[in-house]
């Protein structure tokens, strides 16, 4: 039973209650039929009235204040509406509910209830309730309802609310050296050249050799792990431009919860290596697919841009249908298109086969494509290793991988 009925419940228990007790005053008019006998029922009725009157004057005297404009904060924020509920009226208020509503940035949507209180006459009370922004996106935050009660408790009324306003969670930009990347992926070993120079920023990367390298450029444990001798690129060497293909594709079987923290991840992994690139001003295009199921194509921003970016993020898709344009569509037709727009980033939390060949043709034609997978913390470790046992064809064409944790939760049962 929610809330709601519960009240209902309640109220119906109090309207038999007062048929009760107005029955018993009405008993010794009934039996000695003199104004002796109706003065109980009378004072009663008017003891009723009264109450019923002063809830009118409460309400039409009671002041709800507060800012109802969009706000903007860091995921994990604690956000708290700025509402105050002032009681200009002569009269006490015995008992007052107030209700918020949160719709979550998947559409779903959970009553925040502050505790009943009463109201006394010039009293002003903080109806703000704190609230933890969990994910990245657009939470709308109302006011569902203030009800005050008259002086018995036996009546209420409902107070005109402001209306709803939209916080913006933004999602938090690390250095790409601070990303969960798993110590035990299958690619550990070309994490000593990549893991503290994400995208080949600052640092030296490595391609395969070609003839005429100086032999003191050769990466030599690399080059044992993939059996093909791996030159170091120096920073002048390394291309200036980059592609970053975000994905929200992802695998079904999740719960709401988990494809939340995906979606968080996916973003704040594609954004961080945005920032990293952006911050070197080095050049990158970010693709992705939009809220109408189109590709769409973005050019460097700087952070006051992510928010316009975060409106038009597709949501996270589980199991998306077959014209829906996740990594490997994205990467298919970059390459149908004959772009050269030097190395590729790519974020997802799904690999299936034709991604997995795409990557591979695309290092073929020395695009030095990278990936970045993300997978949930919680999950179990055969599942885990399910997932990631499919990049096993990335380290035979020598391709960077890693893989990507979203923020611990409760491990999954």
């Amino acid at each position: 039973m929610n809330s709601r009925q519960k009240d209902n419940v309640i109220t119906v228990l109090k309207v038999l209650a007062c048929i009760l007790v107005i029955t018993a005053a009405a008993l010794p008019a009934v039996y000695m039929n003199t104004l002796a006998g109706y003065l109980p029922v009378l004072m009663l009725l008017t003891a009723l009235l009264i109450s019923s009157l002063a809830g009118l004057y409460m309400r039409s005297r009671v002041r709800i204040d507060g800012s109802f404009c969009d706000m903007r904060c860091i995921r994990g924020s604690d956000m708290k509406a700025g509402l105050t509920l002032t009681n200009e009226s002569l009269v006490s208020c015995p008992r007052v509910t107030a209700r918020l509503t949160v719709e979550d940035v998947s559409g779903g949507s959970s009553p925040v209830q502050k505790p009943d209180f009463p109201l006394a006459a010039g009293e002003t009370v903080d109806l703000g309730v704190a609230m933890k922004l969990s994910h990245v996106g657009i939470y709308s935050v109302g006011l569902e309802s203030v009800e005050l009660y008259d002086l018995f408790g036996l009546t209420r009324g409902r107070l005109p609310v402001p209306g709803r306003f939209n916080a913006l969670v933004m999602p938090r930009i690390r250095p790409v050296e601070e990303l969960n990347i798993s110590q035990d992926s299958p690619g550990e070993a070309l994490q000593e050249t990549r893991v503290a120079m994400v995208g080949g920023i600052d640092y030296s990367g490595v391609r395969e050799y070609e003839l005429g390298d100086p032999m003191k450029q050769i990466h030599w444990k690399l080059s044992a792990h993939t059996r093909n001798y791996m030159t170091r690129l120096q920073e002048n060497n390394l291309r200036r431009e980059y592609l970053i293909i975000l994905d929200f594709a992802a695998n079904g079987g999740y719960d709401r919860e988990t494809l939340l923290d995906i979606n968080d991840c996916l973003i704040e992994t594609a954004l961080s290596l945005a920032e990293e690139i952006y911050r070197h001003d080095i050049s990158y295009t970010m693709l992705f697919c939009d809220r109408d199921g189109m590709v769409r194509r973005t050019v460097p921003l700087d952070r006051d841009g992510d928010a316009d970016l975060l409106r038009t993020f597709s949501p996270i898709t589980p199991e998306p249908s077959g014209d829906y344009p996740d990594a490997a569509a994205i990467l298919a037709e970059e390459h149908a298109a004959g772009g050269r727009a030097g190395d590729i980033l790519i974020v997802t939390s799904r690999t299936t086969p034709d991604l997995l060949e795409g990557i591979l043709e695309m290092r073929q034609q020395r695009r030095m494509p990278e990936l970045f997978m993300v997978v949930p913390s919680n999950i179990r470790a055969h599942k885990r290793a399910a997932l990631t046992a499919p990049l096993s064809r990335l380290d035979d064409g020598s391709v960077p991988y890693y893989i990507i944790g979203t923020e611990e939760r409760e491990a999954a049962v």
